[in-house]
């Protein structure tokens, strides 16, 4: 029997972004002036992009069952996203749905959070090479 681990929402669609950014590079010819502007062309970029939320489709997924773990694991996120976006309650009937809303919900927060790993990652790249220059 396999222990069961609860499915982390934010690590994963925070890693499918920093996935879509390194994939994307060409999005940083757009001459942004600030981290802000990268961070609201990737939330409209990626709202309704199947391989970060689902939300072109309608599934992330593409399978019920594994979305009905997910979503119970994090009933509570679910719970805020129908709140927010004013979803009805029958959502629930619709597993899939209730994993695009969820992934939707933080989507903001894990670009923030995706783009924060980034730079720091950079910032890290270059300290490294300031003091190991001989």
């Amino acid at each position: 029997m396999r222990e069961h681990t609860s499915y982390n929402y934010y690590k994963v669609v925070t890693e499918d972004i920093k996935n879509y950014i390194s994939e994307n590079m060409d999005m940083l010819n757009h001459n942004f002036s600030d981290l802000e502007e990268v961070k609201e062309y990737l939330n409209n970029e990626l709202w309704c992009d199947d391989d970060i939320t689902g939300n072109m489709s309608g599934s992330y997924i593409l399978d019920s069952e594994i979305a009905k773990e997910y979503v119970f694991d994090n009933i509570d996120l679910l719970i805020s996203a129908i709140e927010v976006f004013r979803e009805d309650y029958n959502i629930l009937r619709d597993f899939e749905r209730c994993d695009v809303i969820i992934r939707c919900y933080i989507l903001s927060e894990c670009i923030d959070r995706a783009v924060d790993e980034i730079v720091e990652e950079c910032n890290d790249v270059i300290d490294d090479k300031t003091y190991n220059i001989a």
